[in-house]
């Protein structure tokens, strides 16, 4: 093979593998990162079985930590970071349980595998019901823990 024919080659694969690498560093990929984290917490969810998680807020880009540490007399322990040094600690009454786990699914199942801003999604709500996972913060449930 002639020193132009592996240039002509080559060059192809460099440019691929660098538009890969640009579209991997902007995180157009991490869709297929965020719906496992969001499923694999559903998992965990559903069983109320103890379970730790760094997960990737891609609009952030850096990972926030959510866990289940288990069944507690009122309920299922959940624990999720906030911005800053925060936690929100929510037991999950056992009646509520399916509906927040059904959110995280849904949210596993509406997440693009190529998409720049996985599971963040804009929409208007014009009926007064919250999401599940807004309405258990908003809720006696949860507290914000410094």
């Amino acid at each position: 093979m002639t020193r132009k024919k592996r240039i002509l080659i080559g060059l192809p694969v460099i440019l691929a593998l660098l538009i890969l690498g640009f579209f991997y560093y902007i995180g157009a990929f991490s869709g297929f990162r965020v719906k496992k984290e969001l499923a694999s917490f559903a998992d965990a969810l559903e069983t109320c079985t103890p379970f730790a998680q760094d997960y990737l807020v891609p609009v952030l880009g850096q990972t926030m930590a959510r866990s289940v540490q288990g069944e507690s007399e009122n309920g299922c322990a959940v624990t999720f970071s906030a911005f800053g040094a925060a936690a929100i600690q929510c037991t999950i009454p056992q009646d509520t349980l399916p509906k927040i786990t059904a959110y995280f699914r849904n949210q596993a199942k509406a997440t693009p595998y190529f998409d720049m801003f996985p599971g963040m999604e804009v929409n208007y709500n014009s009926s007064a019901e919250m999401d599940p996972l807004m309405a258990l913060y908003s809720s006696p449930a949860c507290v914000v823990e410094q």
